[in-house]
């Protein structure tokens, strides 16, 4: 969970941007910083990482790109799964967030939930 290693990603998921920082940023390249932000914070439980890669499962299309919305979900799921390696039923500080339902939910087609900006801060 290296400071640098984190800014690094971060700069490149507008996600975890300041709203008036507007950068563009393909699909391909969110994608690899999501996986690479799921293999910093490996087995960690982090809250942040948690909300945000579950926030970004279910974020809505901005383009008409299809495949690589599809890729840029997978490759969140994945991190989501890196991040919460090992944990299990232990994740306590996580039982708030309601991970099982959501994913279910995202999984069968339901409407997508994006949480609030103000919940990673």
């Amino acid at each position: 969970m290296d400071d640098h290693d984190t800014r690094t990603l971060c700069i490149h998921i507008p996600y975890l941007l300041p709203p008036t920082l507007s950068l563009e940023v393909s699909l391909s390249v969110q994608s690899a910083a999501v996986i690479g932000a799921g293999l910093l914070y490996k087995g960690t439980s982090n809250r942040l990482m948690t909300e945000m890669l579950l926030a970004q499962i279910g974020r809505k299309p901005l383009s008409d790109k299809a495949i690589e919305r599809e890729g840029y979900a997978l490759a969140s799921g994945i991190a989501l799964g890196l991040v919460n390696l090992g944990i299990g039923n232990k994740m306590h500080g996580l039982i708030d967030l309601k991970l099982d339902e959501r994913l279910i939910r995202y999984v069968e087609g339901g409407k997508s939930i994006d949480l609030p900006q103000s919940m990673l801060q």
